[in-house]
């Protein structure tokens, strides 16, 4: 039970930090218009 736990939190940080890197890179694509952010939050 334990390892699965384990598993799944580091399978979670995973997808938050690529979620992250694929806002960034959005961020510069969009030459650093925010707008699409609040898009994301809503």
């Amino acid at each position: 039970m334990a390892e699965t736990l384990n598993l799944l939190t580091f399978i979670l940080g995973a997808v938050q930090v690529v979620d992250i890197l694929i806002a960034l890179g959005l961020y510069f694509v969009y030459n650093k218009n925010t707008d699409y952010l609040y898009v994301l939050l809503l």
